[in-house]
């Protein structure tokens, strides 16, 4: 069952998808319930013994973009409303939209967490457990409006630190693996696992989470690239977080609350992909300030490491496929290009 975009065929309750044939088949119940449903019957009703690729994508926990809020199950909001609230909401920027939508929110992961139980379950009962391999994981954090004017697009950890779980085949034995990985390789693990070759022509990274969880695993930080609302580069070690934006490009779009298709249309049209010169955007010691209200970038005594964290990222861009661009210090005012 699958839909090119869940959330514009569904909302938390009801919906539908389109099976391998392209028919419409309307769904009724919670979105994570009823997608979940689909996926255990595809295991009951297996009618052949060979080995299976099941890839279950939930938009939960996201919100509804077409009516600005978050979906949870119903009860949400009372079950979880004296839960913990994290710090870095409470001392974001601005104030956001937490307070409405945070309960929500813990009452979607709460329901992925309980499907994903289900799926387990329904593994064991078909004897199909001990010969599979689960990856759990997101694609992207959320800030709920608390350090922009939107969800998710910037170079932050509450954007960029996704959960990452791995059980079964290697992944066994109870290890929290704190090395520096990051989704690009799911699918490399997906093909090794599978025993298939990478493929020759795609450019795509050798590295496996089975390789992370080795002693000798040599990565110690991890790419990324924003090109939406902004168009940013950055690298994250254990103890630095070291970006830079190219607003000379593109101006930093801002998403407010009145969120449309329209504007979205609008961002993309405006977005850039790459660009031949960045400035220096944020410098962050993640040890003594892991919710990131610090930034050191300007801060002149840290010249040395900002240009050894400049080099690095240069190198994982040009291995990334980019060209190399030029990076100036921040306070940089280049001339705008568009």
């Amino acid at each position: 069952m699958v839909s090119e975009s869940l959330e514009m065929t569904s909302h938390g309750y009801d919906g539908y998808v389109f099976d391998k044939d392209g028919n419409r088949v309307d769904f009724i119940g919670y979105r994570t319930d009823c997608i979940t449903d689909y996926a255990i019957n595809y295991l009951q009703n297996k009618s052949s013994d060979k080995p299976f690729l099941l890839f279950v994508s939930h938009i939960e926990p996201h919100q509804q973009n077409d009516r600005n809020c978050y979906e949870g199950p119903d009860g949400s909001k009372e079950r979880f409303k004296d839960y913990k609230i994290p710090q870095d909401l409470l001392d974001g920027k601005f104030e956001g939209d937490w307070k409405a939508n945070y309960a929500d929110y813990l009452g979607q992961c709460r329901a992925l967490d309980d499907n994903l139980g289900k799926l387990v379950n329904t593994l064991k009962d078909y004897h199909l457990y001990d010969d599979t391999v689960i990856l759990y994981s997101s694609d992207h954090g959320c800030h709920f409006r608390t350090q922009d004017g939107e969800y998710k697009r910037n170079g932050l950890d509450s954007s960029l630190h996704i959960p990452m779980v791995a059980v079964g085949g290697p992944f066994r034995g109870g290890l929290r693996c704190d090395s520096m990985v990051s989704n690009i390789q799911i699918a490399p693990t997906v093909l090794s696992l599978a025993g298939v070759d990478m493929p020759a022509d795609k450019d795509m990274t050798k590295e496996t989470l089975m390789d992370a969880i080795e002693p000798t695993y040599p990565i110690q930080d991890v790419f990324f690239q924003i090109s939406e609302t902004e168009c940013s580069r950055g690298i994250r070690t254990h103890k630095w977080k070291y970006c830079v934006s190219a607003p000379h490009v593109q101006p930093t779009l801002d998403m407010d609350v009145n969120f449309t298709q329209e504007k979205y249309r609008a961002m993309l049209a405006m977005s850039k992909l790459n660009s031949d010169s960045y400035i220096e955007q944020y410098l962050f010691d993640l040890e003594k300030d892991p919710y990131e209200k610090n930034n050191l970038v300007g801060d002149l005594t840290l010249l040395t490491l900002r240009s050894e964290l400049k080099e690095r990222l240069l190198n994982r861009m040009e291995a990334a496929g980019e060209a190399r661009p030029e990076i100036y210090p921040h306070g940089t005012q280049l001339p705008q290009r568009y």
